[in-house]
């Protein structure tokens, strides 16, 4: 796929490529796209098509130390309603981080950690002029990929209500690409949405951009 030129769906401009890249953000307009797994099949030139993609606002205050980065991550519902009764045994949506595709033993973890956390969070649409003032950070790990590593994930999180009908499938919705606000520092990656942290192993020396400036701008305003 890295030998072929793909075009931006949205502006047609030339995309940046990287071995192993599933998701790939346009420089001049910053939107984000990825292949179609039918285009993958088939060999032909792609025609790529764009991954809607939004911010979490924060539900902790902006701190004043440490880096503050964007993490995209998936989030995948669960439709519950499918398994019946046992379906409350399950979270309403599974969180994938959409990084770490080559260190699977920390990414399954840090899914495992994410879908155990409560409550929902507020969507900030970053369409438009809200794109342009963030600078995306290109994600490793396809829609597909991260519904694979969610079905174990899930299954995992509640074979204990299961029982024999643990190696089902999970019924799961499609996927939506959310960056959360994260504060850096130190070896210590802590979700300013839910709280939660993780090591930056997760990242594998992924180095994401300081968005400090971007998401006080961005972010402060809107919270007042």
């Amino acid at each position: 796929m890295d030998l072929l030129s793909l075009t931006c769906p949205a502006c047609g401009a030339a995309l940046p490529t990287a071995a192993g890249r599933r998701i790939f953000v346009c420089d001049a307009c910053h939107r984000t796209s990825t292949v179609p797994v039918d285009a993958q099949a088939t060999g032909r030139a792609p025609s790529m098509v764009e991954v809607p993609r939004v911010i979490a606002r924060p539900r902790l205050p902006l701190p004043d130390v440490g880096r503050l980065v964007l993490l995209p991550v998936w989030f995948i519902p669960v439709r519950r309603g499918d398994l019946g009764p046992r379906g409350g045994l399950l979270p309403a949506q599974a969180r994938v981080p959409a990084v770490g595709l080559e260190r699977m033993e920390t990414l399954l973890r840090f899914a495992t950690h994410l879908t155990r956390a409560t409550g929902e969070c507020t969507l900030l649409d970053a369409a438009g002029a809200l794109a342009c003032e963030i600078v995306w950070s290109a994600a490793e790990l396809s829609c597909q990929e991260a519904m694979t590593v969610a079905e174990p994930v899930l299954l995992a999180h509640a074979e204990w209500g299961l029982g024999d009908d643990a190696t089902a499938e999970v019924p799961l919705g499609p996927p939506r690409l959310v960056d959360l606000p994260c504060q850096q520092v130190g070896g210590r990656l802590t979700d300013l949405v839910f709280g939660r942290w993780s090591a930056d192993a997760l990242l594998g020396g992924c180095v994401l951009p300081d968005q400090r400036r971007a998401l006080s701008q961005v972010l402060v305003p809107l919270a007042r």
